[in-house]
């Protein structure tokens, strides 16, 4: 029977498009490409600066095998990545063959983290890559799944040395149905060549018709101006239209000289991200776009207050101790309704927690409703620089006691710090107690670095979830601490990476949760830079647990439910720790 191909033609980069709009293809400068079949593909790749070649950009050497380092740095340079757009990888690749410092090293972290490369000790990065393998990468790029047999009933191909057995004929079969291959010069056309040397050429030419697949050759070659009032056929739907709104709008508009062409145009990007309805998805302009680090970092301008989404709207749960927020007047369980005279009543809660934060020194106005008063209250409040810290660590009847308050980059390395003063200083502890209450969350590599102290390695640490295909992270640490009795304080305000932290100890090393269910955010953001200073921070996976327990949307359910209430919050009392050093205390009987 007949099987049918699924045609996904995903947005690879949305730095892609600005690039395919620039100006028209110009004469290269290489002088060995004047008799090349890949002449004109060579140059469109070197007007994207997309390649260098040799000999201070002289030489291109079309007719010399390519690297896989090399073949990586094109297809991703196409695309709009640098080293540069991705400086701290959250997981790192597992290449024992490269340090690091190597200049192709970001590239193959890049290709591992979207799945190009597949989980190997080694890279061989200067190996020379065939058609099987480059066919692979780019099958991959595409998001094109390839199965691992061809049905039977059905084989189209007439190659001589690829048949319906050959392990690679899937490859081979999308590859055609992709017309990736499309334009590669051949002496045979009866002969596929799997095993044959890709060339630099070659390479080119390939990376050109994955773009002329995505986004049809009219626009690879040359989106003149005159084309843009055009009907294109292109993968991005209405593009067309797109273009014509932007003319209209800038030639008819009533009063078209006071328009702000950037304001335009992120209007228009945040409209896109925020149709995806992911509260966690978000655009950020230059001016914002270091504000959700510093948050992360634990630093920001800010009043210093927590909030939750309730059904009652986004309710006051606590305040940072010393911040602004804490002497305000505001009072927990006030539902935030305004924010500068603007009703937020139905924004969500991290539109309001952007708009609260801002400039130190400036103020911000928020208009609350209350139970028990009449009408909403107003409160003016001086934003001033919040630091939350980072961690904090004593010891407590025999446990060493860590307050994790974020994940921020460098926090695997802070909590192993931290764990070491704790020891030297009390040598016979017996145990953990981790206060991940109130903590948001951050990156996903430092809960991983502190997990592989409690899981040892080869063990499963989480998976993450892209549509229906889990990828698995194993640990590469010791657990030399995973048999110590541990329990691990959670609340409403627990979220993402302290989630992780919370649910991978206590499936993995027995931990005992004590507390309020989590928050419930099972998904994982990359942050991904722009050349103009503006970042995306998109919800690209969601994550699972070593069981594959999904908690998105429910939350963790702790081994012992105690609230701490606003009044003991009023009176400095803590029963959630409390309960959490009995526990400690019944498993170290």
């Amino acid at each position: 029977m007949k099987f049918s191909l699924r045609m996904k033609k995903k947005l690879l980069s949305a730095a892609l498009m600005s690039l395919l709009l620039g100006a028209p293809l110009a004469q290269a400068e290489f002088n060995d490409i004047e008799n090349s079949p890949y002449t004109e593909t060579i140059q469109y790749l070197k007007t994207k600066h997309v390649i260098e070649g040799f000999n201070s950009g002289t030489l291109f050497r079309p007719n010399e095998a390519v690297t896989l380092a090399a073949f990586l740095k094109m297809i991703l340079a196409n695309y709009g990545f640098t080293p540069e757009s991705n400086p701290n990888p959250r997981l790192k690749a597992p290449f024992q063959d490269i340090k690091g410092d190597e200049w192709f090293a970001p590239y193959f972290q890049k290709a591992w983290e979207i799945g190009l490369l597949e989980d190997s000790t080694l890279a061989n990065p200067g190996k020379a890559i065939n058609r099987i393998e480059a066919e692979s990468i780019a099958l991959k790029l595409l998001n094109v799944h390839v199965p691992v047999v061809v049905d039977g009933e059905w084989w189209p191909l007439s190659y001589k040395d690829v048949n319906q057995e050959s392990w690679f004929a899937p490859i081979v079969l999308y590859g055609e149905e992709y017309h990736l291959f499309k334009a590669i010069d051949s002496n045979d056309k009866n002969y596929f060549k799997p095993y044959k040397a890709v060339t630099r050429g070659e390479a080119t030419q390939i990376i050109y018709n994955v773009d002329d697949y995505l986004y049809g050759e009219a626009v690879v070659r040359e989106l003149r101006e005159e084309l843009l009032d055009s009907s294109l056929n292109l993968t991005i739907p209405h593009l067309d239209l797109f273009v014509n709104v932007w003319n209209r709008v800038n030639n008819d508009y009533y009063q078209a000289a006071d328009i702000n062409q950037e304001a335009l145009i992120y209007g228009a990007i945040n409209g896109m991200v925020q149709s995806l309805q992911n509260p966690y998805s978000l655009f950020f302009e230059p001016s914002e776009s270091g504000d959700f680090e510093d948050s992360i970092e634990g630093k920001f301008g800010g009043i210093g207050v927590y909030l939750e989404d309730t059904e009652a709207g986004i309710q006051v749960t606590g305040f940072v101790s010393g911040a602004p927020a804490e002497t305000s007047g505001l009072e927990t369980k006030d539902i935030i309704v305004g924010v500068d005279g603007i009703d937020t009543s139905e924004k969500p809660k991290s539109e309001i927690v952007k708009t609260i934060r801002g400039e130190i020194g400036s103020s911000v106005t928020l208009t609350v409703k209350r139970e028990g008063a009449e009408k909403p209250l107003d409160f003016v409040i001086v934003r001033a620089l919040i630091d939350i810290g980072l961690m904090e660590g004593k010891a407590i009847e025999g446990a060493l006691y860590i307050d994790i308050n974020t994940f921020n980059e460098k926090g695997g390395d802070e909590f192993e710090e931290t764990v070491a003063t704790l020891m030297k200083e009390t040598p016979d502890f017996d145990g953990f107690i981790f206060d991940l209450r109130d903590n948001s969350g951050g990156y996903v590599s430092t809960a991983a670095q502190i997990l592989e102290h409690f899981i040892p390695s080869g063990e499963t640490m989480l998976h993450y979830k892209i549509e229906e295909e889990l990828t698995l992270f194993l640990s590469q640490g010791e657990g030399e601490w995973q048999k110590h009795p541990i329990v691990i304080l959670i609340n409403k305000g627990s979220a993402s990476a302290s989630e992780i932290m919370a649910l991978g100890l206590q499936e993995k090393a027995g931990a005992k949760l004590v507390g309020e269910t989590s928050y419930g955010k099972g998904t994982v953001q990359g942050l991904f830079d722009y050349n103009n200073g503006s970042q995306l921070n998109l919800t690209i996976a969601q994550w699972l647990s070593p069981n594959k327990t999904s908690i998105n949307g429910v939350g963790i359910t702790p081994d012992e439910t105690v609230e701490r209430t606003a009044e003991d919050i009023k009176n400095n009392k803590d029963p959630q720790l409390e309960k959490a050093l009995e526990v400690f205390e019944e498993l170290t009987k």
